[in-house]
């Protein structure tokens, strides 16, 4: 057997066992259970809200694609919120889970087990829950299961995590064991060992866990409120999760304080002893700096015909994590008289109710929530023509019969130069004449004497 021949039988041979592994991928899938194959595809939950560019990878594939508000959320489902950005998700059961910056979270439902709570992981970052009916929570070496109505914080951070309980008991599972949590205690996870537990004397109440901040402004004023035992305690405020690094702490009096000159970013707060020992339980919070879409088309004063049976297209800029956007078209720029609105779920809307000619202005917003009044663009003013305009004019005889041009005249011939001997003898010369010629017409016209003539009597 020459090389030739080899060499064809060992690429048979590879294509056949390639064929093989395929079918064998083939013959396990069609193999499966028909249940797991619809948990596959099941719908599990919803982005209730989200801020940022939020990308998502399903459970089957590679890509991580951007998630919108709104969006169904499948069983495996791997969800990343970037920095300065949160994202909010409603469970199936009604369960909500705040996921903060910089986190990432899988999302399913356990699988032929008899637990049917949702299952979350949290691989980074942090997050917070609320049960509807129950909900498990794994982290690393650690599980959580909260009870209906639970409310608590899960924060990781390497193999280490802290979770603080809010509200009903949360049942922490680790391989050394169980421990059992209620309302305001918290505990710290290293791997899976309990390192520390402490019982919380105030209850935070606003900002929520994990809220979205919204600000017109480059800078602005968070309002923080708890109860309980406060007296003499401080507030610490920190960025990017990091209480310890102590961005601000300042005393408080009473059960409300206010910070300002906050500006966009993701930020931490507890209340704290003079030793620095946390008396609350951390939340976090983002600050977003909420600018609206910029108008594409129509431009400015631009005219549009627009007769029946047209249509007109505005285009704007999108917004990372926006659901819906609202849009207004009025006859003068303050909007006083709104002649026409509507409500999309891209940056694109087609104009087909019929309006008068006349001067409009349109403007767009991300479409407002009991939560967020967003801003509204800069108003664009265009014209709107419903009947083609008149065309110009067409003459009759565009033939013009024109006379030649006369032929020019030569230049005169150069004379002296002025300013010259000659030239100032030459007007010497002419106005002794004209002198002359003035005496001469005198004596002519019996005015009078000359001067200088002889009379004869």
């Amino acid at each position: 057997m020459n090389e030739s021949w080899r060499l064809d039988l060992g690429l048979t041979a590879a294509t056949l066992l390639a064929l093989a592994g395929t079918g064998q991928l083939v013959l396990l899938e069609l193999g499966r259970a028909p249940a797991r194959l619809a948990e596959r595809g099941a719908v599990v939950g919803h982005a209730a809200e989200l801020v940022g560019a939020v990308r998502r990878r399903h459970a089957e594939g590679l890509n991580w694609e951007g998630l919108g508000a709104g969006a169904p959320l499948y069983c495996g489902d791997g969800l990343f919120v970037p920095e300065e950005g949160a994202l909010a998700v409603t469970l199936a059961d009604g369960s909500r889970l705040a996921v903060g910056a910089n986190s990432l979270v899988i999302i399913d439902r356990p699988v032929e087990v008899s637990d049917p709570a949702p299952m979350v992981e949290l691989r980074r970052g942090s997050l917070s829950g609320t049960a509807a009916g129950a909900l498990q929570v794994r982290s690393g070496a650690g599980a959580l299961r909260l009870g209906r109505g639970s409310r608590a914080t899960l924060t990781r951070r390497g193999d280490a995590a802290d979770v603080a309980v809010e509200a009903g008991q949360v049942t922490v599972s680790t391989s050394a064991g169980e421990v059992a949590l209620g309302a305001q205690e918290g505990l710290a996870l290293d791997g899976d060992r309990v390192t520390a537990r402490e019982r919380f004397v105030v209850t935070l109440t606003a900002p929520a866990p994990e809220a979205v901040l919204y600000t017109a402004r480059p800078t602005t004023a968070v309002a923080f409120a708890w109860q309980g035992l406060a007296a003499g305690l401080r507030l610490e405020l920190s960025a990017d999760g990091e209480p310890a690094a102590g961005l601000r702490r300042q005393p408080i009096d009473g059960m409300a304080a206010e910070v300002d000159a906050l500006g966009p970013g993701r930020y931490s707060w507890r209340l704290v002893d003079a030793d620095g020992r946390a008396r609350s339980a951390t939340r976090s919070f983002v600050v977003v700096l909420d600018h609206p879409p910029v108008p594409v088309r129509p431009v400015a004063d631009e005219t549009i015909l627009f007769p029946d049976g047209t249509q007109v297209s505005f285009f704007w800029t999108a917004i990372p994590g926006t659901a819906a956007y609202e849009l207004e078209l009025a006859r003068d720029p303050t909007f006083g008289a709104v002649a026409h609105r509507a409500r999309v779920n891209e940056p694109l809307y087609l104009l087909r109710d019929r309006l008068g000619e006349g001067v409009y202005h349109w403007r767009v917003r991300v479409a407002p929530s009991p939560e967020r009044a967003p801003p509204w663009s800069t108003p664009v003013a265009i014209r709107l023509v419903v009947e083609p305009l008149l065309p110009a004019p067409a003459l009759l005889n565009s033939e013009v019969q024109t006379s030649p041009p006369a032929p020019a005249s030569p230049p005169p011939a150069p004379g002296p130069e002025e300013g010259s001997l000659w030239w100032r003898l030459l007007l010497g010369g002419v106005a002794h004449a004209a002198v002359l010629r003035e005496s001469d017409q005198t004596l002519d016209g019996g005015l009078g004497p000359a001067v200088g003539s002889r009379v004869e009597r």
